[in-house]
C-alpha cells in the first residue's frame, strides 16, 4: 500500500539533476547533492525535480513525514525494519551492530519490500544515530 503524506516539503537548488525517491544531502553552499555514501547524514528524499537538463537544477524535498523511497536491492525490506542511506541515494536494511559501532539511520520501513533494486518503501522520516556500546 503506497502513501505519501506531506508533512514537511522544501524546494531546494540542485547541483546536478538529482533522482525523484532518493535520499540527498546539502553542501557548504546548502545546495543539494546526490546521497553517495552508506550510512550518510542526509537532508531529506528529493520528491520530484523541475524536470531540467541543464543547469540551473531544482529539487522538492520531503524533510518529515513519510517518503516512499527507492530500495537499493540488498535484501528485503520489512516493516518496522530500520533504514539507512545506500551508496546509491537509495535506502537499505540497518540493523544495529554489537560494539562500539555508530550507525545512521534515516528512519523506519512501513511497507514491505523484496530484494530487488528501485522498488519504492514507504519510510516514516527519523534521522539519528545509534550508538551500540
Amino acid at each position: 500500500m503506497a502513501k505519501q503524506v506531506a508533512n514537511l516539503d522544501v524546494t531546494f537548488e540542485a547541483a546536478s539533476a538529482l533522482v525523484p525517491n532518493t535520499f540527498f544531502s546539502l553542501n557548504s553552499s546548502g545546495v543539494a547533492v546526490a546521497s553517495s555514501a552508506d550510512d550518510l547524514t542526509y537532508t531529506g528524499v528529493v520528491i520530484s525535480t523541475n524536470g531540467a537538463t541543464v543547469a540551473p537544477f531544482a529539487i522538492t524535498a520531503r524533510l518529515e513525514g513519510i517518503a516512499q523511497v527507492q530500495s537499493d536491492g540488498s535484501g528485503a525490506i520489512a516493516p518496522a525494519d530500520m533504514i539507512t542511506t545506500a551508496a546509491s541515494g537509495q535506502a537499505k536494511k540497518r540493523v544495529v551492530a554489537s560494539g562500539a559501532v555508530r550507525r545512521r539511520m534515516a528512519g523506519q520501513a512501513l511497507s514491505n519490500v523484496a530484494a530487488t533494486a528501485g522498488l519504492l518503501i514507504d519510510i516514516l522520516l527519523t534521522p539519528h544515530e545509534v550508538i551500540s556500546t
